[in-house]
């Protein structure tokens, strides 16, 4: 597989107020490149008489964010708006070989690293059937101790998310009246 990169593009006023141009740091227009109008550089796309894609010189087209994150995948480089885009152009591959999120680095196209894992949710009444009654009544009483903030927050709720305030505080609450292992228990994904 070889890759080329045809640069970040920024935009800037070209000579046409109604159209949003765009330039790579060597100073060439992305429709210029696209046309073969930069010297040493071929057309990069050729149009059929109605303006319907033909070929370009590589088979596959990646457009690549400042994070160097690929959010689009093309055959067609007319079809590319690159605002504040790297452009590479691939050759000795097939765009099924590449997908969004895929990262580009080192000149290198990398599979994309995995998502984070989505946070769960549990309905609020869940660690209460879970404890015991003689549980339930220790928490009850630290339950009532807590702010009324917490308390007003808590009462309004429908579900608990860990990666929230509101879920930090009931886990504090019940750390301390159950130990940490029963609560890990009491707050599993359902």
């Amino acid at each position: 597989m070889k890759i080329k990169s045809y640069g970040h593009f920024t935009p800037y006023q070209g000579d046409v107020a109604a159209y949003a141009f765009f330039r790579n740091e060597h100073g060439h227009d992305w429709y210029d490149l696209q046309r073969g109008k930069v010297a040493g550089i071929g057309k990069l796309v050729e149009l059929g008489p109605k303006g319907a894609f033909v070929k370009s010189p590589h088979a596959v087209w990646l457009v690549v964010d400042p994070e160097g994150r690929v959010i689009n995948v093309e055959v067609d480089p007319s079809r590319i708006v690159p605002r504040d885009k790297t452009v590479l152009g691939i050759d000795g591959a097939s765009p099924g070989d590449f997908s969004a999120g895929m990262i580009f680095q080192g000149g290198q196209i990398l599979p994309a690293p995995p998502a984070p894992p989505a946070p769960y949710y549990i309905n609020k009444e869940t660690p209460w059937m879970r404890m015991t009654d003689e549980e339930a009544e220790a928490v009850d009483v630290a339950y009532n101790a807590a702010s009324v903030r917490f308390r007003q927050s808590y009462n309004s709720a429908v579900s608990l998310r860990p990666d929230t305030a509101l879920w930090d505080e009931w886990r504090t609450i019940l750390v301390g009246v159950l130990g940490e292992p029963r609560t890990d228990q009491l707050l599993e994904r359902e």
